[in-house]
């Protein structure tokens, strides 16, 4: 993939190309081919989850996680970053994970050409069939009677092919989730009490979880908490307000301020 490419680009490119992946897939000429192209398509796609996700971009080059040596620049690291993060499910993450094992005994195997005679290939593409109630969609349309012909001939390919395809499906949800739920960036405290104002919201967050749960006794336990971070805020306060750190508008904004 260009790593030139901006975002928008990218996701245009992606949705653009979408009809044509499971095509590009079947008429791969070779097993290797179609391995190769189906890690690359999903390997993309991940990139393109996380550009949705993270909230900044980096501003240089050397900063980006995608090249070189970055964080994210292999498909594996993407594949188990997403999941830690919560993007995709624990499924999704497994197969992905069976699908790099795919491309690299392909890629890296001299003597690896096809899909049958080799064991481990044999083994992980048991571990990838999509069961009916998730890949039915696969059994119709062009894509279904493009299958039931390499059905007959290479039942490890099709298998390989509907699982990619699935997974691109899959992520392509998830990748929309995620821009609809975009992370906001942390925002820069500009005093000593924002923090506690900060602790204060999320102990309050917890109090209503609490009271949904019925734990009267854990409530106490919280409040308490919150009538000692108001103590120490008010204190920082008077201490800062006394040093001239904070005029008297300044002051009363910030003993105010809820979060």
């Amino acid at each position: 993939m260009s790593k030139k490419r901006t975002v928008q680009e990218l996701y245009s490119s992606l949705c653009k190309d979408a009809e044509n992946i499971e095509q590009e897939l079947i008429n791969s000429g070779s097993d290797r081919a179609c391995v190769i192209v189906g890690a690359a398509v999903l390997d993309d796609l991940l990139e393109m989850l996380f550009h949705v996700y993270f909230s900044n971009s980096p501003s240089k080059n050397d900063e980006n996680p995608f090249v070189n040596n970055g964080a994210l620049s292999t498909f594996s690291s993407k594949i188990n970053l997403s999941y830690l993060l919560g993007l995709i499910s624990s499924d999704e993450h497994r197969k992905l994970t069976y699908i790099r094992k795919i491309r690299n005994e392909f890629a890296h195997g001299a003597c690896v050409h096809t899909f049958q005679g080799n064991r481990n290939v044999e083994n992980w593409i048991k571990e990838i069939i999509i069961s009916d109630k998730l890949g039915y969609i696969h059994k119709v349309g062009k894509t279904g009677q493009a299958l039931t012909h390499i059905v007959q001939s290479n039942p490890l390919r099709s298998e390989f092919i509907i699982c990619v395809v699935w997974l691109e499906n899959m992520i392509r949800c998830r990748i929309m989730t995620a821009w609809h739920k975009k992370n906001q960036p942390a925002k820069s405290y500009t005093n000593a009490v924002e923090p506690i104002d900060t602790f204060i919201a999320v102990i309050k967050l917890d109090i209503e979880k609490l009271r949904q749960s019925g734990e009267h006794e854990k409530i106490q336990q919280e409040e308490a908490k919150i009538i000692e971070l108001q103590k120490t805020k008010f204190a920082i306060l008077e201490a800062m307000k006394k040093a001239g750190l904070l005029d008297d508008e300044e002051y009363y904004k910030a003993r105010d301020s809820r979060l």
